[in-house]
């Protein structure tokens, strides 16, 4: 028995608040929403200054209200999470429910069945090229020059993410398949659990004129 809360930047919006009996916490951000957006561009969430801002952050109200347990719930909360842990001597829990932790562009997992090796740099220069080719077929030198930029970046960022994942007490994944793939990326396999995400009681119900012995068998997928 406890209490849960929520920390978040607050893009403007009031930085204490009560919702569906959870306490909300946001902390100050230097960027306001536009109209209609929900979330800033990847550029001002996947840097290092906005990992040690919302680690200083998040530790101040860890302290204050006397934390027990810091819950990394998404990709970018991830690192300034761990440092905040760190900070305060507070245990860590990260949550990952895809790769982006891992490779900015995945193709390299693919194969991962019969390819269990690192992804060192010769082998995310292909998974770059093989993303490229696949889904950027026609760009010209100088924009594809833009994304072997840009992925120079992302592999700087998933190396940060993925040292905080190491350094988390313990990571959730969604699948038995996701623990096993972050696990041979060099997490501890003691620390890493599989928690399925859960499915509403609405749809454990067959539906109106199903019958539920009839042998039919549904895969959920996303």
């Amino acid at each position: 028995v406890g209490s849960e809360m929520c920390i978040r930047d607050s893009y403007g919006a009031a930085p204490h608040e009560e919702m569906e009996g959870f306490i909300v916490e946001r902390f100050a951000m230097a960027f306001r929403l536009s109209h209609g957006h929900q979330m800033l561009p990847y550029s001002h969430l996947a840097n290092p200054l906005f990992y040690m801002h919302s680690a200083c952050q998040i530790a101040q109200i860890a302290r204050k209200l006397r934390l027990d347990l810091l819950h990394a719930q998404n990709k970018q909360s991830l690192v300034g999470t761990v440092i905040a842990g760190r900070l305060v001597g507070v245990p860590v829990v990260a949550t990952v429910r895809d790769y982006l932790p891992l490779c900015r562009y995945g193709m390299c997992l693919n194969n991962w069945s019969s390819h269990h090796g690192n992804c060192d740099l010769d082998s995310y220069r292909h998974c770059v090229q093989s993303y490229i080719a696949l889904y950027m077929p026609d760009i010209g030198a100088l924009r594809k020059s833009m994304v072997y930029t840009a992925a120079l970046y992302h592999r700087m960022d998933t190396y940060m993410k993925k040292l905080a994942l190491r350094r988390a007490d313990a990571v959730v994944t969604i699948s038995a398949r996701m623990r096993d793939i972050y696990v041979s990326r060099g997490l501890i396999s003691d620390r890493v659990v599989t928690i399925y995400n859960p499915m509403p009681d609405s749809a454990k119900r067959p539906a109106a004129g199903c019958d539920s012995d009839s042998g039919l068998r549904v895969l959920y997928a996303g």
